[in-house]
């Protein structure tokens, strides 16, 4: 897989394995989806066209196909069927938000956690 990236020109970071590193590898795929020039297509700042401009749904299809790109080849060959079927790139991120970003009592216990065990480690 790393030759395809490399032809694709298609940066590789560490991969999402569960939600043990969701955090900081959503927070580095956010930079690199944002160099790319992809990520107001991710987040639907650039939603996809109506249909009208050919050219212009054209141009939002590859900039999707390129950003959905980059989430597969960065995440866990177990977390592939979680979002092979999504439609496009802003499918794929909602499902992996809805997957490990949920915002529940225990979810953010375990960040908090997170954050005091490295404060007292002095890792930050």
């Amino acid at each position: 897989m790393a030759e395809v990236s490399k032809s694709l020109n298609i940066p590789q970071i560490e991969k999402l394995r569960d939600a043990a590193n969701y955090h900081t590898w959503c927070s580095i795929a956010t930079t690199f989806l944002d160099i790319m020039r992809v990520w107001d297509v991710v987040t639907g700042k650039t939603p996809k066209p109506d249909g009208t401009d050919a050219t212009t749904e054209a141009s939002w299809v590859r900039l999707s196909q390129r950003a959905k790109g980059f989430i597969l080849l960065n995440i866990d060959r177990g977390l592939m069927p979680l979002i092979s079927t999504a439609p496009d790139a802003p499918a794929a991120w909602a499902k992996l938000e809805e997957k490990f970003d949920r915002k529940t009592p225990t979810s953010l216990y375990t960040l908090l956690k997170t954050i005091v065990t490295l404060r007292c480690s002095n890792k930050i």
